[in-house]
């Protein structure tokens, strides 16, 4: 039977993954990539990001009212190296970055889509 790691070891643990989120997210690189470099495995990368998340981030996500001007045309999107971002003339700018939560991002298309 496997024992428990002991607590100095989970806090080590803990704080080397959460070395890794701050690297990845300053690199531009995508998950799998940076994982890749670093001889990661993607799923236990996940498994940290989505732990990082729920404490750093414990209020549930909002959606928030967006009304557009017909007058106002979206420029083409444009890729950057931390994700994409949309120009709606000079008056406004949506971005989404490269780790944006794939679930909460077809829900903005679902709203969007209504308008």
């Amino acid at each position: 039977m496997a024992q428990k790691k002991s607590t100095s070891e989970q806090i080590k643990k803990a704080r080397r993954w959460q070395l890794h989120l701050q690297t990845w997210r300053e690199s531009g690189q995508t998950q799998v990539e940076y994982c890749r470099a670093n001889n990661l495995g993607v799923k236990a990368f996940g498994y940290w990001l989505r732990k990082d998340r729920k404490t750093n981030n414990p209020a549930p996500l909002q959606l928030i009212p967006v009304t557009f001007n017909a007058q106002h045309q979206a420029h083409p999107v444009k890729k950057s190296p931390t994700g994409l971002y949309f120009n709606f003339s000079d008056r406004a700018r949506l971005e989404i970055a490269r780790d944006f939560d794939r679930e909460t991002f077809s829900q903005i298309l679902s709203v969007l889509a209504r308008i």
